[in-house]
C-alpha cells in the first residue's frame, strides 16, 4: 500500500535510534518499513520499523550533497547530467553491494559534477564517454 514511499528520507522519533536518518528500503503491511542508513544497518540488514515512529523530511542541498550535485550539474549544462546520472548509478549499485554507506552516494556524485566543467556541444558518443568516466570516477574514489 505504502510503496509510494520507497526511496523516502526519514528520521526516526522513538527508540535507541532516535535522531537517525534512515532511507525507506521495503514496506512491509500498513505500519511498518525496512530502513537503511548504509552504516548501522546496510540495506542487505535492513531494521523495522513503525511508520508512526518516523517523522518524513524535506530533502535540503546542505544535509543530501547529491541533491545539491545534481542541480549545480543542470546548472553547467552539457554533459554535466549525464555526468552526475553515471556517478549516482555507479554509487547507489556499491550502496546497495553494502561497499558504501548512503551519505557516500552524494560525496561521489558532488565530486564528479566539481571535477570538470560539462559545457559546449556534444555527440551520443560523448554521452556514452562521459557516463563511463562517471562510472570510472566513483569506483576510483571508494
Amino acid at each position: 500500500m505504502h510503496n509510494d514511499i520507497i526511496g523516502s528520507i526519514v528520521t526516526s522519533k522513538a527508540g535507541r535510534d532516535k535522531g537517525r536518518t534512515f532511507v525507506v528500503t521495503a514496506t512491509e503491511g500498513e505500519e511498518f518499513v525496512m530502513l537503511a542508513d548504509g552504516e548501522t544497518r546496510r540495506v542487505s540488514r535492513p531494521k523495522k520499523k513503525k511508520l508512526k515512529h518516523l517523522s518524513f523530511d524535506v530533502a535540503d542541498d546542505e544535509t543530501f550533497r547529491c541533491l545539491a550535485a545534481a542541480k549545480k550539474a543542470i546548472r553547467k549544462g552539457g554533459l554535466g547530467p549525464c555526468a552526475a546520472n553515471g556517478a549516482n548509478e555507479e554509487a547507489v549499485r556499491l550502496f546497495l553491494q553494502d561497499k558504501i554507506g548512503f551519505l557516500d552516494i552524494g560525496r561521489l556524485v558532488e565530486g564528479m559534477v566539481d571535477s570538470d566543467s560539462f559545457g559546449g556541444d556534444y555527440t551520443l558518443q560523448d554521452v556514452y564517454d562521459c557516463d563511463r568516466m562517471a562510472r570510472d570516477y566513483v569506483k576510483a574514489h571508494v
